[in-house]
């Protein structure tokens, strides 16, 4: 898959993965298969790529009963994150670039921030409680919904 086209869309508007044929006894490699890419495809979604969130939906509806023809949609997620891949290292670039040249003209000072003090670990983990409640008073003020 590594050399195959990237494509723009990770499903085309008008799929019917429902009007494929299904087999009363599926073929297990291929379901097997299928599943594994689809859990692979499942963490990505959820850890880095939203966007993926409709068309994992879809197909996780055939994990026990895939067939040839639900693999290649799976595939077809597959060719559009080569597409991101592409277009993000490039824009990575570029913007990495961007940011280094605000560093060296004095525009952006970067200081070192311990973890404790990652306010943004409130949007991405759970925290202890009162963590939590002093990254949510620092954030909103000391009047927040939820107030002891």
């Amino acid at each position: 898959m590594e050399h195959a086209n990237a494509c723009k869309l990770p499903m085309n508007a008008g799929s019917d993965l429902e009007s494929l044929p299904i087999l009363d006894t599926p073929d297990k490699i291929v379901v097997r298969a299928y599943a594994a890419l689809i859990g692979e495809l499942l963490y990505i979604a959820i850890n880095t790529v939203p966007q993926l969130s409709y068309s994992m939906s879809t197909l996780t509806r055939y994990m026990s009963k895939a067939t040839p023809a639900h693999l290649t949609y799976a595939k077809v997620v597959l060719r559009y994150l080569i597409g991101i891949k592409k277009r993000q290292l490039t824009w990575c670039g570029q913007r990495v670039c961007f940011i280094e040249k605000l560093i060296q003209n004095g525009l952006i000072n970067v200081k070192q921030c311990s973890t404790a003090a990652q306010t943004a670990d409130i949007g991405t983990k759970a925290l202890p409680r009162v963590q939590f409640e002093n990254f949510t008073d620092q954030l909103l003020g000391d009047k927040h919904v939820g107030d002891k």
